[in-house]
This record gives structure tokens, C-alpha cells and sequence, in this order.
């Protein structure tokens, strides 16, 4: 997820970037979206950098595989809480 701080004072913004795991677009909230880019990327026809690599790797292998994307769609329906299984 993107926030931008601005500073009253000079003006001038800062912009960070926070791990929501799952979140793949960083829209900060799961929708098919996410799982949607996860599988692009599996696929390679789309790439995943920086923190939306490593909210898309669930594991934490450095790699975004199948299991990876079935903990997230599972998550989108209800199925599966990722946060109960991220070390």
C-alpha cells in the first residue's frame, strides 16, 4: 500500500510504502485484483518488484508459486487467514 505525508511546513512529500501482505496491487485491500496479478506473475507475463513481490510471497522463499496464490484466493474467499501463517 502507497501513502503519501506531505509536511505543512516545506511542502514537501514523502511517500512510503507499506507491506499489507496479499495485497499485490497496493490498493490496501485483498480483492481478485490481487490474486489476479499473483497469477500473472506465476506465469510470468507480469512482474511483481519491491514490497509487491514480498507481500505476493507468502512463504517468504523469494519465490511466488502456486501455493503462494491458493493461500490468497483462499483468503479472498473466506477460506484461509494468511495472517494466522505468516512468520
Amino acid at each position: 500500500m502507497r501513502i503519501v505525508i506531505t509536511n505543512k511546513s516545506t511542502l514537501e512529500e514523502y511517500l512510503i510504502e507499506a507491506l499489507v501482505y496479499g495485497d499485490t496491487n497496493g490498493d490496501g485491500r485483498f480483492a481478485t485484483a490481487d490474486y489476479m496479478l499473483m497469477k500473472r506473475a506465476i506465469l510470468n507475463s507480469s512482474l511483481l518488484t519491491s514490497v509487491y513481490f514480498t507481500a505476493a510471497d507468502l512463504d517468504g522463499d523469494g519465490i511466488i508459486k502456486t501455493s503462494d496464490y491458493m493461500k490468497v484466493r483462499r483468503h479472498i474467499t473466506g477460506a484461509y487467514n494468511i495472517y494466522d501463517h505468516i512468520a
